[in-house]
């Protein structure tokens, strides 16, 4: 194991969601908790700037709400999301 050294400073992790990850995301969130990361910022994949030749790994509609579900499982277990 491994942890965050203790000080004054918040260390934050901000990840793009996409077909590619949205089902490591849980995991992530699990070690992230583990290692004292206090802020975890989630993003779906936009196709502009360097996203915009990769539409194909784009999360759709319902891909973006399970992931989100499974997260929201993981982080908050008993929740629901509605959408």
């Amino acid at each position: 194991t491994c942890s965050l050294p203790i000080s004054n400073l918040k260390v934050g992790v901000l990840t793009t969601l996409s077909k590619q990850n949205i089902k490591k995301i849980p995991k992530l969130i699990r070690f992230l908790d583990k290692i004292g990361v206090e802020i975890i910022i989630l993003f779906p994949l936009v196709p502009l700037g360097r996203g915009k030749n990769l539409q194909n790994i784009m999360l759709n509609k319902e891909e973006l709400k399970k992931g989100i579900q499974k997260i929201i499982k993981t982080k908050y277990p008993g929740r629901q999301l509605k959408m």
